[in-house]
């Protein structure tokens, strides 16, 4: 689906007692809510104890909990090293080090909690507006207010040179068994559909990185740009990193 077609899609927003809403709802702009907002859409965004969920009409597609999954990569990285992850080494943080990286496709955030449990420097993206607006109500619900999160194409922005690093994950269109187990992610492949303009997308970031650009592909997908510079595999995918003075040309 594409973001034209997302713009004519009514969605309504609700919690128990509209004491959230009345609190919240200037801090969702830039999005004019009154262009979208209908109690009668078959969309809905409820705000629960436990999450923030996307209802299309009785059945609940999906449910985030941003601040629980905070809380569980604090634990975890209590005991574990940080640096010796392939998405830490994808990004370039090292011993002392966090970059400052933009996230251009923030989907439901789970890369970009990661790194923002990291100490990273981040800002973030998201195209799509009902997926916006779902993760958007989470950070407020999440009282995660200092978090850096955006609607639009992060790739018509002017100067990226603040940036260590760019991070783009476009959606893949080949489904793998354990992608099928994601509920979330599933929704959003079969709702909003491939990025079909990720080609084109890999090269306007590609010219306008300064630091490193980063791309998250399925193992069994093609290269977007020839050449990486840099390869860290995953179990179910891999990290394709461009540094800045290795630069290939496009597939």
């Amino acid at each position: 689906m594409k973001l034209e077609d997302l713009r004519k899609i009514t969605f309504f927003i609700e919690d128990s007692d509209g004491v959230w809403l009345n609190a919240k709802a200037q801090e969702l702009s830039p999005i004019d809510l009154e262009e979208f907002w209908s109690p009668d859409a078959p969309m809905r965004i409820l705000i629960g104890a436990h999450g923030t969920s996307l209802w299309f009409h009785d059945q609940k597609v999906f449910e985030v909990n941003l601040a629980l999954d905070l809380k569980r990569h604090h634990y975890f990285y209590k005991n574990h090293s940080i640096v010796k992850e392939h998405f830490a080494k994808a990004v370039g943080i090292k011993q002392g080090y966090r970059p400052k990286v933009l996230d251009t496709t923030a989907g439901h955030l789970s890369d970009a909690m990661l790194l923002y449990s990291w100490g990273c420097d981040i800002v973030c993206y998201e195209r799509h507006l009902v997926q916006f607006m779902v993760m958007k109500v989470e950070l407020l619900r999440s009282s995660l207010f200092d978090f850096k999160y955006s609607w639009g194409c992060s790739s018509e922005l002017q100067d990226m040179s603040y940036f260590d690093c760019v991070y783009f994950d476009p959606m893949f269109s080949h489904v793998s068994e354990k992608t099928k187990s994601k509920k979330n992610i599933e929704w959003m492949r079969d709702f909003l559909g491939a990025d079909e303009d990720q080609f084109l997308v890999a090269q306007k970031l590609f010219e306008q990185t300064r630091g490193r650009l980063v791309i998250k592909r399925s193992l069994k997908s093609d290269e977007l740009i020839k050449g990486p510079s840099l390869v860290f595999h995953g179990k179910g995918h891999r990290f394709d990193v461009y540094l800045k003075d290795n630069k290939k040309k496009l597939c």
